[in-house]
This record gives structure tokens, sequence and C-alpha cells, in this order.
């Protein structure tokens, strides 16, 4: 880790729909809550499955 010249970074993230409601453990008051769209999600998990059996 000292030495990072060869390194190349590249930024993932998940997109999604933010929501005010109440949850499972709090139903009141109602909380701010993110919805990820799960094609974002499906694209990250493989994204990351390519890093780990690198």
């Amino acid at each position: 880790l000292s030495n990072f010249s060869n390194w190349q970074i590249e930024s993932i993230d998940v997109d999604g729909k933010a929501d005010i409601t109440s949850t499972f453990t709090y139903p009141e008051p109602k909380h701010f809550v993110w919805h990820p769209y799960q094609d974002t999600v499906d694209k990250t998990k493989a994204k990351l499955q390519e890093y780990l059996t690198k």
C-alpha cells in the first residue's frame, strides 16, 4: 500500500428514489428512506464480483 502509482481508481454508484415513510422498526414518526433501483444494484454487484475474482 505504499505505492499507489499502478492503481486505477473507478467509481461505482447505486441509484434510487428517496421517500419519507414509516419503517418496520420505527412505524412512527416517518423517516427518510431510500429505495435503490434494482438494476443499479445488480450492475454494482456484478462489478464487485469482477474485482473479487481477479
